[in-house]
């Protein structure tokens, strides 16, 4: 197959291993929750895979990371200096940053939002990363995400023929086929091809777990019996630890089951205290060195 497989530590080859048996003895219990980094080394993908100059600044200013997005908002925060904006940035939640912007400039808000996040179906390239089509060929039966965009969906539909079963709303979740044989894809924090939807400022939020409260449950109540990998996700960040620890007061209902998060070594040390206390939180962690193309071997 001529895979790489660059590990921090010989512990992570064996939870890896430990990994793959378990996705799939198990592809219909499965849960993969993906993060900001799956669509953005997708991106990095796009990018490296462009043919001409103009396909290459298209992908350069589509699908950032989270920080690089709340960013952009406080750029356009109205009536303030440079150094006011970058205060409050830096002093401030980044949902109160989308928050001020949303509230001082919707226009701008959305704008952003927009330029950024939408993405035309024909603009991916012919060649898909390998481990993104690794992943999404296994056709799990649940993929949840916190992401806005639609590179999944897209990618799905090109490798399989046919739509995911997306669902983003109450509605969708009741109008979906239990029977389906295709992935069911919930985006907890909405879609861009629906703007209003967006979980992004601090009020969305609030908002959310009234009006999402039915796809919450939907998950809580089959995680009983699944297996959960968190991929594309910082240890550091916010919509992670807020997915994780909702996740985590189900798994105290389940014990002996085990949960994996897969991370660079790049980003942070990744030494025995690190895991301990991922440890106690019921998440096995996966360390690789940079560069490595993990997912080739499925």
């Amino acid at each position: 197959m001529g895979y790489e497989l660059n590990f921090y530590e010989e512990e992570d080859r064996r939870r890896f291993d430990q990994l793959i048996e378990q996705l799939h003895q198990a592809s219909d219990t499965a849960f993969i929750f993906l993060g900001a980094g799956f669509s953005y080394a997708a991106n990095r993908f796009f990018q490296s895979h462009a043919i001409t100059e103009e396909e290459k600044e298209y992908w350069h200013k589509k699908l950032p990371l989270w920080k690089e997005l709340v960013r952009d908002m406080s750029d356009e925060i109205p009536g303030a200096t440079a150094e006011q904006k970058r205060a409050f940035l830096e002093s401030h939640d980044p949902i109160d940053v989308a928050q001020f912007l949303k509230i001082t400039n919707p226009s701008q808000y959305r704008r952003i939002l927009r330029d950024s996040l939408f993405i035309e179906e024909n603009k991916l390239p012919g060649k898909l990363p390998d481990g993104h089509e690794a992943l999404i060929r296994l056709q799990l039966k649940k993929v949840v995400t916190a992401n806005f965009d639609q590179v999944f969906e897209f990618m799905y539909t090109r490798l399989l023929g046919r739509r995911p079963q997306i669902v983003f709303t109450a509605d969708q979740l009741i109008e979906r086929s239990q029977s389906s044989p295709d992935t069911t894809l919930i985006k907890m924090h909405g879609c861009i091809s629906n703007m209003d939807t967006i979980v992004l400022a601090r009020e969305d939020y609030a908002k959310a777990w009234k009006e999402k409260r039915e796809i919450f449950n939907d998950i809580k109540s089959e995680l009983q019996t699944a297996t959960c990998l968190f991929l594309g996700y910082s240890l550091s960040d916010t919509n992670f630890n807020f997915i994780y620890d909702e996740v985590r007061y189900v798994f105290r209902q389940r014990p002996g089951k085990l949960n994996f998060t897969v991370v660079s070594a790049k980003d942070r040390v990744i030494n025995s205290i690190v895991r301990q206390y991922w440890s106690q939180r019921e998440m096995q962690l996966i360390a690789f060195n940079l560069g490595t193309r993990w997912t080739d071997y499925y």
